[in-house]
């Protein structure tokens, strides 16, 4: 390694420490707050009279709202992360997502407050969302233009897989840190014990933002404000210039958002503990699911610096769908062991596409609106998958309760996979493209 490689490698390992440190809030919010809509919300922030299938449907609901949130999350931050900074939007959004998930922590029930408590709810998931929607494109964008050295180019997809592992490590320590409040608040977590898992996240992410403030700026984005040559307006540039390769992309992704949510969070361990799994197991089951993804994360992302990254995200894609069903029966059959097995399975096959997604997406955009094209391209596919998300899953819970809409929630999320399949095939290869 020359002397080049080693000083520029020293940085972009501090850079995605402070990247990293947003993502891994993020996604502990993610699973907290799914965990949550399945096993909490419903007894406390919704009336008492109503069903209890119903009050798990309108939970869900509350916890999907973020994926209307996101995409403005990602047009307000990416837009001016691309006129001011990548580094001083990635600490706004930090702050936005520790508001709201300190906002829930400290949230009067409905037996406090009445139908207020579910209205604030909604708003303080709202929020969530927006800072959700900010994070992640931005901290892949930040991480990316590091790289554009030649001596770093060639590992590119191994050093944006160390983020998106965080994903898989943010969701396990929120899933291991629900696991001890059960065991050790066995008496109080539906009390307060659950509240303080907020906490924690909201106390991280105070310290994130202190550990970004320190980091330096894109070297990529302080090369065209030394030249004078940031865009006054990249969100409308970005839409004019390339909105198809924004629809291809968000369809490419819609079955990783689609899957987690409709067949892990937060279905999967309500159907475990219908099959009369403890929930604290079920919790733990689910985390190690997670760190599974985590490690797969890194492997592919690695792999698709040598096989290209289309190619990676095609198998996985294709894991995807062949596993959801697998996943369902493992699940069903009522052992922990197999549901642990089931969680492995599904996590780690989606996973293969995650981990490529941040090198993938943000090497098909040019420096002068690249935040808001990979923030966009991915929050999308939230949006697109929303709807049967937010509409239609709730309908079928309702109706016939989560043990009963299980065969319904493995088609949808087969449709999600299917699309994504087909839409990979359009996206361009990129693997080893010097950036823009």
């Amino acid at each position: 390694m020359s002397d080049e490689q080693r000083q520029l490698t020293q940085i972009l390992k501090r850079i995605i420490i402070a990247a990293s440190a947003g993502s891994v809030i993020e996604w502990y919010d993610f699973y907290i707050s799914g965990t949550a809509a399945a096993l909490i919300w419903p007894h406390i922030f919704f009336s008492p009279k109503l069903a209890t299938s119903l009050k798990l449907a309108l939970s869900v609901s509350t916890f999907s709202v973020v994926y209307f949130s996101r995409p403005i999350g990602a047009a307000l931050f990416g837009n001016f992360g691309d006129k001011l900074g990548r580094k001083s939007m990635l600490i706004w959004t930090l702050l936005t997502m520790g508001l709201g998930t300190l906002g829930i922590g400290l949230l009067p029930s409905y037996s406090q407050i009445g139908f207020a408590s579910t209205i604030l709810l909604f708003v303080l998931r709202w929020l969530q969302g927006m800072g959700l929607g900010g994070e992640w494109g931005g901290s892949s964008t930040w991480i990316v233009e590091f790289t554009a050295s030649e001596t770093l180019k060639g590992r590119r997809g191994f050093w944006t897989g160390l983020l998106q592992s965080t994903a898989g490590i943010g969701s396990s320590l929120a899933a291991l840190t629900f696991f001890l409040l059960f065991t050790l608040l066995p008496n109080s977590f539906y009390g307060f014990g659950w509240r303080i898992a907020y906490y924690l996240g909201a106390f991280v992410a105070v310290v994130g933002v202190v550990i970004r403030y320190k980091f330096d700026e894109s070297p990529m984005f302080l090369t065209l404000k030394n030249i004078k040559a940031l865009i006054s307006e990249p969100l409308s540039m970005l839409f004019k210039e390339q909105w198809r390769k924004i629809l291809v992309l968000s369809l490419s992704t819609v079955f990783i958002v689609g899957v987690i949510s409709t067949d892990i969070l937060p279905y999967s361990e309500n159907l475990m503990i219908a099959e009369k799994i403890d929930s604290k197991f079920a919790v733990l089951s689910v985390a190690i699911g997670w760190a599974t993804g985590a490690l797969i994360a890194v492997i592919s992302a690695t792999l698709s610096d040598n096989f290209g990254r289309k190619r990676v995200m095609l198998v996985g894609a294709l894991m995807t769908l062949i596993s959801i069903y697998p996943f369902f029966f493992l699940i069903k059959s009522g052992s922990l062991l197999l549901s642990i097995v089931a969680e492995m399975l599904l996590n780690g096959s989606y996973y293969i596409t995650w981990g490529v997604v941040a090198a993938a997406f943000s090497e098909q955009f040019p420096t002068k609106y690249r935040y808001s094209g990979v923030a966009l391209a991915y929050q999308f596919s939230s949006l697109i998958a929303a709807l049967p998300l937010t509409l239609i899953s709730p309908l079928v819970i309702a109706k016939f309760g989560v043990t009963g809409a299980w065969a319904y929630l493995g088609i949808q999320g087969e449709i999600f996979a299917v699309i994504s399949l087909i839409a990979i095939l359009f996206i361009k290869e990129t693997m080893g493209k010097k950036l823009e």
